[in-house]
């Protein structure tokens, strides 16, 4: 069944096989709702694969909207598309289905193969940013032959060793009871003395965790006061959402225990920007901004930080950047939607 930009298809199954070949299928597609794929005719004849004219031309781009593996049913949305003579060659053309048209070729495919999508709507934006003049002077940063970092001074011998001894001794999690290891604290303390830092390991291996110490930790030995910009940047709302409010939760202890150790903690302030049009908060409470590229040099509402006070004394606002001014930091996500 389809309309100009719906269909909906009865996944195929080979006979005499049911509901164990779905369950099969379930198991090895890693596809599911939201997600980009690449809808493709089938040949009727067995073993044959799409013909290039099929592959670049008659192809969908789709998003898949609902799958039922009990029913056996899947539910896509075309998403309309066209790089002929455009600006943009790594997406592929892509147009509803016209059922009414003299030309079989715009017909409902009568069978079909959901896959990977082959259009990249991201690569364009990214060539053309990168094309541009606007940074320029960030890219000798990752130059991959003869890369120009600027270099940044270590932290004072004292404050670094007063630092340590504090993450080193630092409690977290439920009731304290989790402790840093001795590589974690020399990570955290080396990425606050570098420019770029990478933090690498499987899933539950503790990255959210480190990063958000080590952002608090980059706030205590100053960063904040000496006016750094702070910005967390991700490529899915999920890895966003997870570090800030993992930040927000560490935040009150994590001061409460600088302060107990006789250390300065600025006050935090967090805000996720956003260019996409959901603007609800994360899951632990941390407020949604519109994206406006145009403001981000200007002022805009940041409202309150984490101690319930207004960010500065004197009712100035920042938008769309991460600041820190009169003690005060503001560490600001951002995220763009595709």
């Amino acid at each position: 069944m389809t309309t100009d930009k719906t269909i909906v298809g009865t996944i195929e199954l080979r006979p005499g096989h049911g509901e164990a070949e779905l369950e099969a299928l379930s198991s090895r597609f890693s596809k599911g709702e939201g997600d980009f794929v690449g809808l493709l005719p089938r040949p009727e004849a067995e073993g044959e694969g799409p013909s290039w004219y099929d592959l670049i031309y008659r192809g969908k781009t789709c998003v898949i909207e609902r799958m039922d593996w009990r029913k056996g049913e899947v539910e896509l949305a075309v998403i309309p598309s066209s790089s002929k003579g455009g600006p943009d060659p790594y997406i592929l053309p892509s147009f509803g289905f016209r059922p009414d048209s003299e030309d079989g070729k715009d017909h409902p495919f009568a069978r079909a193969t959901l896959d990977e999508s082959l259009s990249d709507f991201v690569a364009g934006r990214v060539e053309r940013r990168l094309g541009s003049k606007r940074g320029r002077h960030a890219l000798r940063w990752f130059d991959p032959v003869e890369p120009r970092i600027p270099e940044r001074g270590p932290i004072e011998p004292g404050q670094r060793q007063r630092l340590s001894d504090f993450l080193s001794g630092l409690g977290f999690g439920p009731e304290r009871a989790h402790r840093l290891e001795a590589d974690r604290v020399e990570a955290i303390l080396g990425g606050i003395e570098a420019r770029v830092q990478l933090i690498q390991g499987p899933p539950g291996t503790g990255k959210t965790t480190t990063t958000s110490l080590a952002l608090l930790a980059r706030l205590l030995a100053g960063a904040a006061r000496s006016g750094e910009i702070v910005m967390i940047a991700a490529n899915t709302h999920t890895a966003i959402d997870t570090l800030l409010d993992r930040i927000r939760g560490y935040y009150s202890d994590f001061a409460k225990q600088a302060h107990e150790a006789g250390l300065r903690m600025s006050k935090l302030g967090m805000r996720k920007v956003t260019s996409g049009d959901d603007l609800e908060p994360t899951t632990g409470g941390v407020p949604t901004l519109k994206a406006a590229p145009r403001e981000l040099g200007r002022r805009g509402p940041l409202g309150r930080d984490l101690a319930g006070r207004s960010p500065r004394g004197d009712g100035g606002q920042c938008s769309g950047r991460t600041r820190a001014s009169r003690g005060h930091a503001y560490p600001v996500s951002s995220s763009r939607s595709s």
